[in-house]
């Protein structure tokens, strides 16, 4: 935000709290508790998976971390999925649209969650066939590929 504000870019929310909290609270009962049952029952492994998830963040390995992310989230909690990343990702997609259309704009950066950015429902792969090029920068990462 300080490094928008020096360049003098103008800096923007892809949604309200308000909305974010809706899609969240908007997710299954059932699917909830499936989660937070899954965190509890072991929490050294959801700690070690956090932690391979970050690694391949770093290394730039995006079809691992989309494998891993969304592998298994789409089949185990469909409504989940839906909810916070499907319909999230389209509605932040005409927002996108619009800002990235405005006059004198030439270029955007976008700032979500890594399971925004995974797969054929993700911002990515959204934007490169809605024809714009897509960059990821990470000043700390290592083997971006």
């Amino acid at each position: 935000m300080e490094r928008a504000a020096k360049a003098g870019k103008p800096v923007a929310g892809l949604e309200t709290v308000a909305s974010q909290f809706a899609a969240l609270d908007g997710v299954p009962h059932n699917e909830q508790v499936a989660g937070l049952q899954e965190f509890v029952a072991d929490p050294g492994k959801v700690s070690a998976e956090l932690l391979d998830l970050h690694r391949l963040w770093r290394e730039g390995d995006a079809k691992g971390l989309g494998d891993r992310m969304l592998g298994g989230m789409r089949e185990r909690t469909p409504e989940t999925y839906r909810r916070i990343n499907v319909e999230r990702n389209t509605a932040w997609m005409a927002r996108l649209q619009q800002q990235l259309r405005a006059p004198g704009t030439d270029d955007a950066l976008v700032v979500v969650g890594s399971l925004h950015l995974l797969g054929s429902d993700g911002l990515v792969d959204r934007l490169r066939t809605a024809g714009y090029r897509v960059e990821r920068i990470c000043s700390g990462c290592k083997n971006v590929r």
